[in-house]
């Protein structure tokens, strides 16, 4: 099955189809399951059935053809197990230092919608289970397959790279349906896209994707008394002053670009070694 999938290197014009049945048709078929089992996992995951049935379809056709260039949803890195340890963490951390303070003062320029606190941030703490579930587990494996390792992976075969990872970027902040989450999913987005065009790897992806989802869920149960719209920016400033905030956006900053150039070098070895070893 994944093998017929990784010869379906969709259009752009396909992706947009892939987007529609995500956001329209999905949503029309998820809604019933959500007004009568009322569970969040499952709510969540039928809206992406029709996506997955079209891929399928798709990448069975695609199979058959003798000559179909097949490119895999996940590239496997040779290197050491120390090292994609260290590499995982990075990427971790520079996933956090992006969404927690970097792109803090950006996001919070956007007030967050009201159906948002209680349909969401609200469910979770009412309902844990399935609806951390949902955000936590069943959004990086279901978003990353299909914008990184379907429509991203099928762009790169037939655009530049940059506007490739852009407009997957665009892709992924527009599924999320309210401006208040697409600025952050935006550049995240790039970040994820990124990593993926230069690793091949959409574990790495999904790793980025469950990071950022993790954190924000965490910090939901840690601090329920805490207002939502409470920024970084208050919580330093208010305890430490505000050269203490801008001192620390400045060393996140400086710390997040020492990470990407970490990530590119290895990556860059990484390819290198792969090119030996084929030849």
């Amino acid at each position: 099955m994944f093998r017929n999938i990784s010869c379906f290197l969709p259009t752009f014009g396909q992706c947009w189809i892939i987007v529609f049945l995500i956001v329209v048709a999905g949503s029309l078929l998820g809604l019933p399951f959500l007004l009568v089992s009322g569970n969040a996992l499952v709510s969540y995951v039928i809206p992406f059935l029709p996506a997955f049935i079209y891929v399928l379809i798709k990448g069975r056709a695609a199979g058959r053809k003798p000559d179909a260039p097949c490119v895999p949803l996940d590239r496997k890195i040779r290197s050491s197990m120390p090292a994609l340890c260290a590499v995982a963490f990075l990427l971790a951390l520079a996933t956090l230092l992006l969404s927690v303070i970097i792109l803090e003062p950006f996001s919070s320029l956007v007030e967050i919608p009201d159906y948002l606190i209680d349909n969401l941030y609200g469910a979770i703490l009412e309902d844990p289970l399935w609806n951390v579930l949902s955000v936590v587990i069943a959004a990086p494996l279901l978003e990353e397959f299909f914008i990184r390792g379907i429509m991203l992976r099928g762009m790169l075969q037939r655009m530049s790279a940059a506007k490739a990872i852009t407009w997957s970027a665009f892709i992924f902040a527009l599924i999320h349906l309210n401006l208040y989450q697409a600025l952050g999913a935006f550049v995240i987005g790039l970040f994820i896209g990124w990593v993926y065009y230069r690793s091949g790897s959409l574990l790495f992806a999904i790793l980025i994707h469950f990071v950022n989802n993790s954190f924000s869920a965490a910090m939901l149960f840690l601090f329920p008394e805490m207002e939502l719209d409470t920024t970084l920016l208050e919580i330093v400033s208010e305890n430490f002053g505000i050269f203490s905030y801008i001192l620390l956006y400045i060393l996140s900053a400086a710390l997040f670009v020492t990470i990407i150039r970490i990530l590119n070098r290895f990556f860059n070895n990484a390819k290198k070694e792969k090119e030996v070893i084929s030849a």
